[in-house]
């Protein structure tokens, strides 16, 4: 599994397309975390009165997710889920993939091609993997 997506992300590795997924994820990212929407961050803030978002915190435990959750009310739950689905699947996919071709890119330029070090553009694949799977887990709590 891991070679086939490897090759798909060398046979899509580009300047172009570096440049639209690096694109991709500074505006999304950006917009999130500084624009006034109902949709972002600051509008979720607005919406919740303040309540924080799950996926922000660096540590809680079952008790602490539940009352972050439950301080959400019914509509920042739904709103929350929406942007796990919506989102939280953009910037993941776009980070991952710009930082996986970006290493490819260098790999090109630096490295022997055919040695072991040419999957390190894997690591940014399973660390917006993990980031769905987060997606996912949230979901059901």
């Amino acid at each position: 599994m891991f070679k086939t997506i490897h090759s798909v992300v060398d046979r899509i590795a580009s300047g172009w397309s570096f440049a639209a997924f690096g694109l991709i994820a500074v505006l999304t990212v950006a917009t999130v975390n500084l624009a006034d929407f109902s949709w972002t961050i600051s509008g979720f803030k607005q919406l919740t009165h303040g309540a924080g978002i799950l996926d922000l915190e660096w540590h809680y435990d079952a008790e602490g997710a539940y009352q972050l959750l439950t301080s959400q009310g019914e509509a920042g739950r739904a709103l929350y889920r929406l942007g796990l689905w919506t989102l939280d699947i953009v910037i993941p996919v776009a980070v991952s993939m710009w930082l996986a071709i970006g290493i490819t890119l260098a790999q090109r330029r630096l490295a022997d091609w055919q040695c072991r070090a040419r999957y390190l553009s894997l690591f940014p694949i399973v660390a917006g993997m993990s980031d769905l799977l987060d997606n996912i887990l949230v979901t059901v709590l």
